[in-house]
């Protein structure tokens, strides 16, 4: 990235592609509940989008979902001393010269 501008300009685009696309899903299934009785078993296959959760995959969303927490937990306890360094330190860019092209 150039700059912070370039940053939030891609940002923006992503935001408004996810949005979208999520609109666009909710769309595509309004649209097959309303396309009759005809189109049944053709709504089935097309909604139909991943295969059922196994146990096994149950059990390690759950270690997963646990790991997580116990290390978002072990981050948020740590005690940092009042002298730590800061992470960073936020310096505005000097404007360019000679205009925007």
């Amino acid at each position: 990235m150039k700059s912070r501008r370039d940053f939030l300009k891609l940002m923006a685009a992503g935001s408004a592609a996810a949005s979208l696309g999520r609109a666009g899903r909710v769309a595509a299934a309004t649209a097959t509940k309303s396309a009759g009785a005809n189109a049944g078993a053709a709504k089935g296959a097309a909604t139909k989008h991943s295969a059922p959760r196994t146990a096994a995959l149950e059990t390690e969303l759950k270690n997963e979902k646990k790991s997580t927490a116990d290390t978002l937990k072990k981050i948020r306890d740590y005690e940092l001393s009042t002298s730590a360094p800061l992470a960073f330190v936020f310096k505005p860019m000097k404007p360019r010269k000679g205009g925007r092209s």
